[in-house]
């Protein structure tokens, strides 16, 4: 049963002929009788006796149009709450990100919801890989490095450098060479596993041919093993800038080394995003870039 159809026919009914009905909807008159037609011929049922004059309900039809109506009624309502939704700021927001990324988000977060006390935010940690993403439901989701998934539509955020740290007992230790294509012989290398990032990463567009001994998704345990003065870490330098302030870590080969990657922010389709996932995802890009200089700083 299509539900033009059903619209058709209590307009039919209303009008009191084909020909008003036809007139009203800018449809050929033809048009409008056979779809009659064809919706008696899906009901199995006639709901109209025509005479040359007139147009009678049978007893079906007067039961059919009293549904007719609360069907049509019930799908406007329908209708004018789902767009009413898609431009309110209240309800649930579902957002899917890695923790460190969301401690920088927080300031812009809380602002956003200090502005609409009536939205409630569901908040999901993420690894840096996009493989599980396609069966999970979310409203905008943050991610570093770009996607393999190109069903998402992504928006540049941010960027985040990286740099090559290690420990200044570290270093007693284990000198560095002069040249950091040959660093993999005698240090343990660790980074951040990314989707954008091989392991075997470009330094300053020359090629290091070193497979990492250590691999993770969690900057605090990288950065926690390099202060351990286990490896030389590829770390965010907004999780370093204070510490190399403090002299804990050292920066190597004058920031050489140094690259940056993109942060994402990530929905599901181009049609019909929600105005209050629009906004909150312009009100992280207009202040993340900010407060990674900050943190940047050194």
């Amino acid at each position: 049963m299509n539900l033009d159809d059903v619209a058709l026919f209590v307009q039919v009914v209303e009008q009191g002929s084909f020909t008003k009905a036809a007139e009203l909807s800018g449809l050929p008159k033809s048009t409008v009788s056979r779809r009659i037609r064809d919706l008696e011929q899906s009901l199995r049922a006639r709901l109209l006796e025509r005479t040359t004059r007139h147009l009678l309900l049978t007893e079906v039809g007067e039961a059919f149009l009293l549904r007719a109506r609360a069907i049509l009624a019930a799908v406007e309502a329908t209708e004018l709450e789902v767009a009413g939704a898609q431009q309110t700021f209240e309800g649930e927001l579902t957002l899917y990100a890695p923790d460190f990324l969301m401690e920088w988000c927080s300031p812009q977060i809380a602002r956003f919801f200090d502005s609409y006390p009536e939205l409630s935010l569901r908040v999901h940690d993420i690894g840096q890989t996009s493989s599980t993403l396609a069966d999970k439901r979310f409203d905008l989701l943050l991610t570093l490095g770009a996607l393999r998934d190109s069903s998402f539509i992504a928006h540049p955020m941010a960027k985040l450098q990286f740099d090559l740290y290690a420990t200044p007992e570290y270093l007693q230790q284990h000198p560095l060479p002069e040249h950091p294509q040959i660093l993999g012989q005698g240090h343990a290398l660790a980074i951040m596993e990314l989707a954008s990032l091989d392991l075997c990463w470009p330094l300053a567009k020359i090629p290091l041919f070193q497979r990492p001994r250590f691999c993770t998704q969690s900057p605090y345990l990288l950065r926690s093993l390099v202060l351990q003065h286990k490896v030389i870490g590829y770390l965010p330098v907004a999780m370093a800038g204070d510490l190399v302030t403090q002299g804990k870590l050292v920066p190597l080969y004058n920031r050489a080394a140094r690259t940056a990657e993109q942060l994402y922010g990530v929905y599901h389709s181009r049609r019909f995003v929600p105005e209050k996932v629009k906004l909150l995802m312009e009100d992280i890009r207009a202040g993340l870039p900010g407060r990674l200089q900050q943190l940047e700083a050194e």
